[in-house]
Protein backbone atom coordinates (compact mmCIF):
# COMPACT_ATOMS: atom_id res chain seq x y z
CA UNK A 1 0.00 0.00 0.00
CA UNK A 2 2.90 2.30 1.20
CA UNK A 3 4.14 2.28 -2.53
CA UNK A 4 1.35 2.67 -4.01
CA UNK A 5 0.59 6.07 -2.07
CA UNK A 6 3.80 6.93 -2.31
CA UNK A 7 3.74 6.78 -6.87
CA UNK A 8 0.18 8.44 -6.11
CA UNK A 9 1.83 11.49 -4.44
CA UNK A 10 4.76 11.84 -6.74
CA UNK A 11 2.55 11.99 -9.49
CA UNK A 12 -0.25 14.74 -8.10
CA UNK A 13 1.62 17.16 -10.29
CA UNK A 14 1.09 15.33 -13.63
CA UNK A 15 -3.11 15.17 -13.48
CA UNK A 16 -4.18 15.32 -16.87
CA UNK A 17 -7.27 18.32 -16.19
CA UNK A 18 -8.96 17.27 -19.50
CA UNK A 19 -9.20 13.66 -18.43
CA UNK A 20 -10.35 13.85 -15.33
CA UNK A 21 -13.05 15.98 -16.60
CA UNK A 22 -14.12 13.68 -19.39
CA UNK A 23 -13.93 11.07 -16.70
CA UNK A 24 -16.49 13.11 -14.41
CA UNK A 25 -19.03 13.74 -16.72
CA UNK A 26 -19.03 10.05 -17.74
CA UNK A 27 -19.55 9.03 -14.12
CA UNK A 28 -22.09 11.89 -13.27
CA UNK A 29 -23.71 11.09 -16.28
CA UNK A 30 -24.23 14.81 -17.47
CA UNK A 31 -26.20 14.92 -20.05
CA UNK A 32 -27.18 18.84 -19.91
CA UNK A 33 -24.55 20.77 -23.02
CA UNK A 34 -24.28 23.45 -20.87
CA UNK A 35 -22.88 21.66 -17.59
CA UNK A 36 -20.64 19.65 -19.83
CA UNK A 37 -18.64 22.90 -21.30
CA UNK A 38 -16.93 23.58 -17.76
CA UNK A 39 -14.15 22.73 -17.71
CA UNK A 40 -12.00 22.10 -14.24
CA UNK A 41 -9.25 24.34 -14.10
CA UNK A 42 -5.93 25.27 -11.88
CA UNK A 43 -8.14 25.75 -8.63
CA UNK A 44 -10.02 22.38 -9.24
CA UNK A 45 -6.77 20.76 -9.77
CA UNK A 46 -4.94 22.04 -6.57
CA UNK A 47 -8.58 21.49 -4.29
CA UNK A 48 -8.24 18.17 -5.77
CA UNK A 49 -4.43 17.40 -4.71
CA UNK A 50 -4.70 18.28 -1.72
CA UNK A 51 -8.03 16.59 -1.00
CA UNK A 52 -6.12 13.21 -2.18
CA UNK A 53 -3.17 13.72 -0.01
CA UNK A 54 -5.60 14.22 3.02
CA UNK A 55 -7.56 10.84 2.34
CA UNK A 56 -3.98 9.14 1.36
CA UNK A 57 -2.54 10.24 4.56
CA UNK A 58 -5.52 9.20 6.67
CA UNK A 59 -6.07 5.54 5.24
CA UNK A 60 -2.07 4.74 5.77
CA UNK A 61 -2.39 6.23 9.46
CA UNK A 62 -5.11 3.88 9.94
CA UNK A 63 -3.52 1.19 8.56
CA UNK A 64 -0.41 1.73 10.37
CA UNK A 65 -2.10 2.40 13.66
CA UNK A 66 -5.12 -0.26 14.15
CA UNK A 67 -5.49 0.62 17.68
CA UNK A 68 -5.51 3.95 17.73
CA UNK A 69 -8.41 6.42 16.41
CA UNK A 70 -7.80 8.66 13.39
CA UNK A 71 -10.40 11.19 12.26
CA UNK A 72 -10.68 14.38 10.84
CA UNK A 73 -12.40 17.17 13.90
CA UNK A 74 -14.21 19.78 12.47
CA UNK A 75 -14.84 22.78 14.56
CA UNK A 76 -17.35 25.22 13.57
CA UNK A 77 -14.91 27.38 11.67
CA UNK A 78 -12.06 25.34 10.65
CA UNK A 79 -10.69 21.75 11.64
CA UNK A 80 -7.81 19.60 12.33
CA UNK A 81 -6.88 17.61 9.01
CA UNK A 82 -6.20 14.89 11.23
CA UNK A 83 -6.27 13.50 14.73
CA UNK A 84 -4.77 10.56 15.95
CA UNK A 85 -6.34 9.49 19.51
CA UNK A 86 -4.56 6.70 22.06
CA UNK A 87 -7.49 5.27 24.05
CA UNK A 88 -4.60 3.17 25.53
CA UNK A 89 -2.36 6.37 26.58
CA UNK A 90 -5.33 9.13 26.74
CA UNK A 91 -3.30 11.29 24.75
CA UNK A 92 -3.65 12.96 20.90
CA UNK A 93 -1.26 14.28 18.28
CA UNK A 94 -3.07 16.93 15.68
CA UNK A 95 -1.82 17.16 12.30
CA UNK A 96 -2.53 19.75 8.82
CA UNK A 97 -2.02 17.88 5.38
CA UNK A 98 -0.65 20.74 2.70
CA UNK A 99 0.23 19.75 -0.01
CA UNK A 100 2.69 22.34 -0.51
CA UNK A 101 6.70 22.75 -0.67
CA UNK A 102 6.72 25.60 1.68
CA UNK A 103 5.93 26.60 5.11
CA UNK A 104 3.63 29.12 6.01
CA UNK A 105 1.69 30.77 8.13
CA UNK A 106 -1.33 29.52 7.29
CA UNK A 107 -1.18 26.58 7.43
CA UNK A 108 -0.90 25.97 11.03
CA UNK A 109 -3.18 28.29 12.10
CA UNK A 110 -5.65 26.15 13.66
CA UNK A 111 -2.94 24.31 15.63
CA UNK A 112 -2.28 27.10 17.61
CA UNK A 113 -5.74 27.87 18.35
CA UNK A 114 -5.81 27.60 21.96
CA UNK A 115 -10.13 27.52 22.01
CA UNK A 116 -9.63 24.26 19.55
CA UNK A 117 -6.67 23.10 21.40
CA UNK A 118 -8.94 23.12 24.66
CA UNK A 119 -11.83 21.49 22.63
CA UNK A 120 -9.19 18.87 21.39
CA UNK A 121 -7.85 17.71 24.83
CA UNK A 122 -11.07 17.84 26.93
CA UNK A 123 -11.94 15.25 24.35
CA UNK A 124 -8.88 13.27 23.74
CA UNK A 125 -6.60 13.84 26.49
CA UNK A 126 -3.57 16.19 26.04
CA UNK A 127 -1.81 17.11 23.02
CA UNK A 128 1.74 15.15 22.37
CA UNK A 129 2.47 16.67 19.29
CA UNK A 130 1.18 19.59 17.06
CA UNK A 131 2.69 18.70 12.88
CA UNK A 132 1.98 19.84 9.42
CA UNK A 133 2.63 17.16 6.78
CA UNK A 134 3.71 18.42 3.60
CA UNK A 135 6.10 18.47 0.92
CA UNK A 136 8.64 20.18 1.42
CA UNK A 137 11.89 19.13 3.95
CA UNK A 138 11.50 18.28 7.47
CA UNK A 139 12.44 20.97 9.81
CA UNK A 140 11.13 22.93 12.94
CA UNK A 141 9.15 26.35 11.70
CA UNK A 142 7.53 28.43 13.70
CA UNK A 143 7.97 26.16 16.73
CA UNK A 144 6.05 23.81 14.62
CA UNK A 145 6.97 20.74 13.47
CA UNK A 146 7.01 20.12 9.85
CA UNK A 147 7.33 16.72 8.47
CA UNK A 148 7.74 15.74 4.55
CA UNK A 149 4.32 13.60 3.85
CA UNK A 150 6.72 10.73 2.01
CA UNK A 151 8.58 10.22 4.88
CA UNK A 152 5.91 10.23 7.45
CA UNK A 153 4.17 7.43 5.23
CA UNK A 154 7.15 5.68 5.30
CA UNK A 155 7.83 5.88 8.91
CA UNK A 156 4.01 4.48 9.33
CA UNK A 157 5.02 0.68 7.74
CA UNK A 158 8.33 0.45 9.99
Amino acid sequence: MLINATKNIQHFDRIDLALVTDSLRKLLEIRNKAEQTVALDDVHAVEIKSRMLEDIVLLETKLANPKKQVFVLQFPVGEFDMVVFDPEAGSCRIFEIKHSEEAVLQQYRHLLDEQKCAQTEHRYGPITGKFVLYRGESRVEYGIQYQNVEEYLKAQTS
